[in-house]
């Protein structure tokens, strides 16, 4: 995953089933409940001020969903 507003890179480095589930939580990847740092690039994800675009690769048939604790205006 690519904020490419920000240049920056989350990277996982492990093949994923249709019945995972990753979970990047602020710098910590969770999969399937499990903390699995070890299997990232440990790339953190940050928001610029304003639109952010994001582009996500190496995945087919997924379902994905952002959620941000914090908003700034």
């Amino acid at each position: 995953m690519t904020n490419k507003t920000t240049g920056e890179t989350f990277t996982y480095n492990v093949v994923l089933s249709t019945n995972d589930e990753l979970i990047l939580d602020g710098v910590d990847p969770y999969l399937n409940g499990q903390p699995d740092g070890i299997n990232s690039n440990h790339g953190t994800i940050s928001l610029a001020k304003g639109d952010n675009e994001f582009e996500i690769s190496g995945l087919t048939n997924s379902d994905i969903a952002f959620e941000f604790y914090f908003i700034y205006f």
